[in-house]
């Protein structure tokens, strides 16, 4: 298009990524987008979620222990519609739980599995009405499972792998791009989304998968690694103690004002 501005004349044209402006007085400036690929990047988004289904009427059973700072949930495809975990709270297959940088929380189901959530991280309770537990979307989690039935397992799942289960220990990350497991205790089996290649991993053993699949089995130390979970524990407890510390500090002197001023 064209346009005169106080006597003077330009026009643009636009070529793929690049924008010319053709000045009458003062020549041309061409502009170049060279982040195409970057700014087209977009972070993921886990709210509405293809193979998951939020039931409202139904209860997992499941309940919120050692919640530490605010920890948020939603029902799958209304991200809008945030809740606060508490140890009342109605946990529905499909929804969403995930925590902020200062918060935390445990997730015990009533077969006594357990899975320790640590800050930033978001996971969704999948349907009952199949073998799978829930899908780790970012962040981590500790789980342990005690009493699974014979012949019986359950799947817990991320972008790039599923995990089947029989009773075992374990800590597991995800990030858009990698899935890292990490047995404490006992066997699962590990498998990709992207190959369909499936590994045996063992206590005491590591191994990554990618959407083209997965990575070679290492060794890492597990009394290590128990030792930073209890850490972080300890450090979320003191955080949290702190914020009710302060809060209670405000309670009070807001009382003392609205006395004051009465």
């Amino acid at each position: 298009g064209s346009r005169n501005i106080s006597d003077d004349k330009f026009t643009g044209t636009v070529d793929g990524d690049t924008i010319r402006i053709q000045f009458s007085r003062v020549g041309y400036v061409t502009y170049a987008n060279n982040n195409t690929e970057q700014n087209n990047d977009k972070p993921p988004d886990f709210s509405d979620l293809p193979d998951v289904e939020y039931q409202p009427g139904k209860d997992t059973g499941a309940k919120f222990v050692s919640i530490q700072g605010e920890v948020k949930m939603y029902p799958d495809g209304d991200p809008n519609d945030i809740s606060f975990a508490s140890d009342k709270a109605k946990i529905r297959p499909g929804i969403h739980i995930f925590t902020g940088e200062e918060s935390s929380v445990t997730l015990v189901f009533a077969d006594l599995s357990t899975y320790k959530i640590p800050p930033n991280t978001e996971i969704v309770i999948r349907s009952f009405d199949s073998k799978s537990n829930i899908s780790l979307l970012t962040g981590k989690i500790w789980a342990n499972f005690k009493k699974i039935a014979n012949g019986e397992s359950i799947e817990v799942r991320t972008n790039q792998a599923v995990l089947g289960i029989k009773g075992t220990t374990f800590i597991l990350e995800a990030t858009t791009d990698k899935t890292l497991l990490k047995m404490i205790e006992g066997t699962v089996s590990f498998t990709s989304i992207g190959s369909g290649k499936t590994e045996t991993v063992k206590t005491g053993e590591t191994i990554t998968a990618t959407s083209k699949g997965l990575g070679q089995k290492t060794n890492f130390n597990v009394a290590t690694e128990n030792a930073s979970w209890k850490a972080l524990e300890k450090q979320m407890q003191k955080q949290d103690s702190l914020i009710n510390k302060i809060t209670n500090i405000f309670l009070a002197v807001w009382r003392w004002i609205s006395v004051l001023f009465k």
